[in-house]
């Protein structure tokens, strides 16, 4: 695998190191927003 030319860590081994415990699983269902957003994504720019 192939390491970050910044950090010289392989992206697998920053994952499990910083990440994975702190990560949350997705959600069962997509986010609808609120009313609000859903009036302005209906609205035609």
């Amino acid at each position: 695998m192939c390491r970050h030319e910044t950090t010289g860590e392989r992206p697998v081994d920053r994952f499990e190191r910083d990440e994975r415990g702190v990560a949350k699983p997705l959600a069962r269902q997509p986010h609808r927003g609120t009313k609000a957003h859903r009036l302005a994504d209906a609205v035609p720019q």
